[in-house]
């Protein structure tokens, strides 16, 4: 019986190494791949081991936006790798090589930003929702009333012609902590977040200025067609573009894009 029973275990482990010899090095995929700002305008890219095996090394992969195939980066045995995107958005991929094989990551992240279009906001003083803010999981856009306290948690601008009514002629994208002192007497006072803003930039495809309160100001006078960045309280960049002002409604339409990765600038879409 027991020769028996060693005869079955000297197959099994017989047909075991076959299996491996034939199909390659058993592996599994890399895990957790996520993106933070290295600094403003690179992106270190993290990840975490297999579950199951160690890899000979991994191949971190780019798709710029615009473009329709992922692109080889580096090959290394480290878990983080930096890049310079050279001012591009797209989207990152993580593979593990056991052998001759691949096994990708599950999780694609991406610097591109997230796009909110056709959003109307009206003066403070005029009927509607004059306060703007991003959603920091999403990155959608959403408008918000700035006469309750409850929007100052979620409001990173708002409309107004600081002035008694709301027929402008000249509109402004301003920082939520002047909504008190608005002379509209509509915003209560608040927690407000602090927002700053450039000037008119050439496009939307244009790169956003770095950073410097002297370039990013607390409020700015726009007009149909103005193209601005914002930077949020808490180190988000974004950009707006007005796209159309009415001074009958004291309404202004605009689009606007949300970089999710804190610190991160690059907002090319």
């Amino acid at each position: 019986m027991r020769e028996y029973l060693l005869g079955i275990a000297l197959i099994a482990a017989v047909f075991t190494f076959g299996w491996l010899a034939c199909s390659g090095r058993v592996g599994s995929v890399p895990r957790g791949v996520t993106l933070v700002a290295a600094s403003d305008s690179t992106v270190l890219v993290s990840w975490n081991e297999p579950e199951a095996g160690t890899p000979d090394s991994y191949l971190v992969y780019f798709r710029r936006a615009g473009s329709e195939g992922y692109v080889p980066l580096v090959e290394l045995t480290a878990t983080e790798y930096e890049h310079d995107p050279q001012g591009m958005t797209g989207c990152y991929r993580i593979a593990a090589l056991f052998g001759a094989d691949l096994y990708y990551a599950d999780e694609i992240p991406s610097t591109l930003p997230v796009a909110t279009s056709g959003i109307v906001l009206a003066e403070v003083n005029a009927s509607g929702n004059s306060g703007f803010g991003w959603d920091r999981t999403t990155g959608l856009g959403e408008s918000y009333t700035m006469r309750e306290a409850t929007s100052a948690a979620h409001v990173d601008f708002f409309v107004t012609d600081f002035q008694l009514g709301y027929g402008g002629p000249t509109y402004a994208l301003a920082s939520p902590t002047y909504g008190p002192s608005d002379p509209s007497g509509e915003v209560p006072v608040a927690p407000w977040r602090l927002t700053r803003f450039t000037a008119a930039l050439p496009g939307e495809r244009a790169p956003l200025p770095a950073y410097d309160d002297r370039v990013y100001l607390p409020f700015r006078d726009v007009e149909a067609g103005f193209t601005g960045g914002c930077y949020t309280d808490d180190g988000h960049y974004a950009m707006v573009k007005v796209t159309a002002v009415n001074t009958l409604t004291g309404e202004l339409r605009f689009d606007g894009w949300f970089q999710l990765v804190a610190g991160l600038r690059l907002i090319r879409h």
